[in-house]
């Protein structure tokens, strides 16, 4: 896989968390909250600049009501 492939692919998991935070009317401390996660992270993760981990995507993916993206 390239690295291409792998950042849009970074990028799709990004858009995907925010729109689904969007869509429940939530703001990035309300989700910072309900994870326990810092809002600077979630704001570099919703943004595509920061790779996500496998720990991070799942409480964000739960906290969001997701199953998956």
């Amino acid at each position: 896989m390239t690295e291409e492939q792998l950042n849009s692919i970074r990028m799709k998991i990004s858009l995907g968390l925010k729109s689904r935070r969007e869509e429940l009317g939530m703001t990035v401390a309300d989700l910072a909250e309900k994870t326990g996660m810092n809002v600077n992270n979630i704001n570099r993760i919703e943004a595509g600049r920061y790779w996500i981990s496998l720990k991070q995507y799942i409480i964000l993916r739960d906290a969001l009501g997701m199953e998956d993206l």
